[in-house]
């Protein structure tokens, strides 16, 4: 047991010391200071570690560092950290997302707030999707924009089609583990969505709806330097659904009978998407049909353009030809008149 504060943060990283800084710098500027970070190197270099550790001012005494040699994956080394250190909340703090300088506070304030409550969690705040990209040795970020603008709630209902949130968005209380356990480490990828999954199942989440952590998004970034959500896709959709299948046997083991339920509900969701289909098609073609008429009259109106203009032209020729004999008219006119006056 390395030390106790109020809140303890976990980190995993391995070698991007580039990104790893940002998130120190990130949790350093927090104006809440009663924290406790535990960087857990998953099989990167040490020394590259050691060295921005030794080189962030405020650190001294509010870190510890734990070097898995080899590498033991995302959720292994969140329980590693969290292993290391005692404390009334926990966040999983990812090396390469942010959070706003009042995250710990506003954060915290909401747990204390719920501290009675035996059925109280934690609490999410709002997210902001940061896109950025690697240039060398500096990050640029290219945009931003909302994560789940229209969430209002989070609880199991919402996070049962797909996660809501990432693990950087949650501050969540220490003893939820005493009846969770700990991260499961026999997944890869989609470890923060199990576990939220259960937090969700035994306890309520408060929702803050301020954007308070950031989740950095690299789509072009590859190596060390991607994001799982994209490097690792392929990934999160395998494990997603042999996690579903998982939950599935587990509840047909212990009601064989249910069975039936599922086909009758697999049944009507064919159902459902075959008439979306037939309808999607009929969209398709109603799309069509309108694209048709829409260029039959704009080639009707180039068609009336035309035409108006050349008759236009063609009035105008003809007035200009009437009015050429109009002029040679009175000329002669006035020629025949002057030769007629006696002299």
């Amino acid at each position: 047991m390395a030390t106790w504060a109020e809140t303890v943060i976990v980190t995993r990283t391995k070698d991007r010391p580039l990104l790893l800084r940002r998130a120190m710098e990130h949790i350093i500027a927090q104006t809440h200071g009663d924290w406790h970070h535990v960087i857990v190197n998953d099989g990167g270099d040490r020394d590259h570690v050691a060295a921005l550790v030794e080189a962030m001012p405020g650190y001294e005494g509010r870190v510890s560092l734990v070097h898995n040699c080899p590498n033991m994956g995302m959720e292994a080394a969140s329980n590693a950290g969290l292993l290391m250190t005692d404390s009334a909340y926990f966040a999983i703090h990812d090396d390469d997302d942010s959070w706003a300088p009042d995250f710990l506070a506003r954060t915290v304030e909401v747990m204390r707030r719920h501290e009675a409550s035996p059925r109280f969690g934690g609490v999410v705040a709002g997210v902001t999707v940061v896109h950025e990209e690697i240039e060398v040795d500096e990050v640029r970020e290219v945009r931003r924009e909302p994560f789940r603008p229209d969430m209002e709630f989070v609880g199991l209902t919402s996070l049962l089609p797909e996660n809501q949130f990432p693990p950087i968005a949650m501050l969540c209380r220490r003893s939820v583990l005493d009846l969770l356990g700990l991260f499961d480490s026999r997944k890869p990828v989609l470890g923060d969505w199990d576990f939220h999954l259960r937090v969700a199942r035994h306890f309520e989440l408060a929702y803050l709806r301020e954007p308070l952590a950031n989740y950095h998004h690299r789509g072009s970034a590859s190596g060390s330097l991607s994001n799982s959500v994209y490097a690792d896709s392929w990934r999160h959709r395998a494990i997603r659904a042999g996690f579903l299948d998982g939950m599935l046997r587990d509840r047909l083991a212990e009601a064989p009978g249910t069975m039936i339920d599922f086909l009758l509900a697999a049944e009507r969701e064919q159902r459902i998407m075959r008439r979306l289909g037939g309808m999607q098609a009929h969209n398709d073609w109603v799309s069509g049909r309108l694209a048709e008429i829409e260029k039959a009259v704009i080639d009707a109106e180039w068609r009336q353009k035309n035409h108006f203009e050349w008759r236009h032209e063609q009035l105008r020729w003809s007035v200009d030809q009437l009015l050429g004999e109009v002029q040679a008219l009175r000329a002669e006119l006035a020629a025949m008149q002057s030769t007629a006056e006696p002299r």
